[in-house]
This record gives C-alpha cells, sequence and structure tokens, in this order.
C-alpha cells in the first residue's frame, strides 16, 4: 500500500540531535532561556526554565512551558506544548526527554508530518538509531472522517539498516 511506504519515509527524518562528534566551537553552546529567571534546582540536579522556556543547541530548537536541561548529561527534559525541531521537521508533543548529544529522545502525546500527512501518536522514541512508535494513526492534515488514514499499534524502524523496517503490529 502506499501508506506504509510514505510512514517510513517520514519516520526516517526523526534524527533530533547531534549525532556526529561536535567540534569546540562557539556554535555548539547551549543556550536556555524563559520569561522567567533560569534557575538552577539543587533537588534535580538540573537547570530549570519556565514559563515559555527555549534551548538552542545547534540545529535543534526545543521550545516548551517548561523545560529541565541536565548540562552533565546533555540532556533536556520539556512539558506542556512541548515543539522540538531540526530546522526540517518540527514535533509537536505533550512532554519530552532528549539527548542533545546522541539524538535519542522520548515523546509522548505527539503530532507531527510532512505536509500534507501527519502522524499522531501516543508515544515515539529513538534509541541508539531505532525509532519505535506506540498507537499511531498516519492521516492528511485536513483529517475528515472518511479519509484514508493508516492505524498502527507498534512500529520499529532501525534508521542503519537498508530495511529499515523491522516490525509493525495492528
Amino acid at each position: 500500500t502506499f501508506f506504509l511506504p510514505l510512514l517510513i519515509s517520514i519516520l526516517g527524518h526523526l534524527s533530533f540531535g547531534q549525532i556526529q562528534k561536535p567540534e569546540l566551537d562557539a556554535t555548539n553552546k547551549t543556550i536556555l532561556e524563559a520569561d522567567n529567571e533560569v534557575y538552577f534546582d539543587e533537588t534535580l540536579q538540573r537547570l530549570v526554565a519556565f514559563p515559555n522556556a527555549r534551548l538552542q543547541s545547534r540545529q535543534v530548537l526545543l521550545i516548551a512551558d517548561r523545560i529541565e536541561y541536565d548540562s552533565n548529561q546533555s540532556e533536556a527534559f520539556a512539558q506542556g506544548k512541548v515543539i522540538l525541531s531540526d530546522g526540517e521537521i518540527r514535533l509537536l508533543a505533550k512532554s519530552l526527554q532528549i539527548n542533545l548529544m546522541t539524538g535519542d529522545f522520548n515523546a509522548s502525546g505527539i503530532k507531527f508530518g510532512l505536509h500534507p500527512w501527519a502522524i499522531q501518536s501516543e508515544e515515539i522514541s529513538r534509541q541508539n538509531s531505532t525509532i519505535k512508535i506506540l498507537d499511531s494513526s498516519l492521516y492528511f492534515i485536513e483529517k475528515e472522517e472518511n479519509e484514508p488514514n493508516l492505524k498502527v499499534r507498534t512500529i520499529e524502524l532501525n534508521q542503519e539498516k537498508e530495511l529499515s523496517l523491522i516490525h509493525i503490529s495492528e
């Protein structure tokens, strides 16, 4: 069918983060800011920014109601109206955890796509170049009740393998 190759193509774009070895220069710094002052939470051992928090790290831009950033692990935790972009694709979510060095992430309550298609999912994660998607639907952005769509319970996709599709279940 047409939908499955399209879904695989869209998922292939999910490689947020800095998978290449970073060079040490001024463009590699991570900037965390918010409408209120950013502070260090001793209990969490992270920088905390809210409301309207923004984190910029090379090509990755993360926007959310609240962002916590662990600079030792290069991990960010975002909650509430999350927008993650790498310049090519934009992912909307309720919550997100991302490693800015590897690009590995876990997000819940997601919606993203490439016009005119959209994917809505309960959870999407990327671990060691393998993307896993749970309870997802692929549909036209202007979703109508009788439009063609594809619903799947689980998809696993390995971005390093030539034959990317590992497992699909309904």
